[in-house]
């Protein structure tokens, strides 16, 4: 694949991470982001923009303006990631859980704190000294 195209005379780059999947291109319209990237357009400028983690998409032809609703919805999600849905699309996507924390199998929605923390302001924070949480999760330093 390459990463240019001929257009007015003379060689252009395709857009951001997008390519020319069989040179030799002639038009902008034939360059294409990859899979799970959906196409953007700021005034002149073309930019091929990741989908949210987990959210899948094919590949497209740069030209057509898209949006970040276009990605489909993550289904299940790696290790230690879990499933949250996206404010602006309504769709799923796979957040990291915080540090510390682990979450059961793909489809999870929530992260679990060892047992020796307790889950405060989005975070596992240490019990204190030799004190250990009697029955994960504990989502206060009073359990």
């Amino acid at each position: 694949a390459g990463t240019q195209y001929f257009e007015d005379d003379e060689c252009k780059a395709c857009p951001s991470t997008s390519t020319c999947p069989s040179p030799p291109c002639s038009a902008l319209t034939e360059c294409t982001c990859p899979a799970n990237h959906y196409v953007e357009k700021s005034g002149n400028s073309w930019s091929c923009t990741a989908c949210k983690t987990g959210q899948t998409k094919d590949a497209s032809n740069v030209g057509t303006a898209q949006e970040a609703t276009t990605c489909n919805a993550a289904t299940s999600c790696a290790a230690d990631y879990y499933l949250t849905e996206d404010a602006d699309s309504g769709k799923n996507y796979c957040e990291a859980c915080p540090e510390g924390s682990t979450s059961s199998d793909g489809s999870s929605r929530t992260c679990t704190c060892g047992g020796t923390q307790y889950f405060d302001d989005d975070e596992c924070k240490a019990c204190p000294s030799t004190s250990t949480c009697p029955s994960p999760p504990c989502s206060a330093l009073t359990e």
